[in-house]
């Protein structure tokens, strides 16, 4: 991606989510069909002939959506509900939880993003 579509995505997560605006800074993007996988410059330079692989870096987004990887590796500066340990053990199990937010954390580090239930959120599916 390029400075100026990384910059337009990362406004979209901060309109969503609250995170930085200056989340993809000294990353790289690279994009395809709505997915998005982050890696390094440094890792773009090496020379992969004739390696096997998937994907180059770490997929952040799929479908429009941050990865529970995405999430967690990117999220440390957006709008967090701090959970309880019990809270995040109830909630990693998919349990709803009578809490407000978007992205669930624990120790100020960021688990996963939530969806709105009856009971208040549970882990996405």
């Amino acid at each position: 991606m390029n400075s100026r579509e990384k910059k337009k995505l990362a406004k979209e997560l901060r309109e969503e989510y609250g995170v930085k605006d200056t989340l993809f800074d000294g990353r790289e993007l690279l994009q395809s069909n709505g997915d998005a996988w982050i890696t390094t410059r440094e890792c773009l330079q090496q020379n992969l002939e004739g390696l096997k692989i998937d994907s180059i870096g770490l997929q952040a987004i799929r479908g429009d959506t941050p990865t529970v990887h995405g999430v967690q590796l990117l999220f440390n500066t957006a709008e967090l509900t701090e959970l309880s340990e019990e809270e995040a053990r109830r909630f990693t199990d998919g349990e709803p939880l009578n809490k407000k937010g978007r992205i669930m954390s624990y120790k100020k580090h960021p688990i996963d993003l939530a969806e709105k239930t009856e009971d208040g959120v549970k882990r996405r599916e």
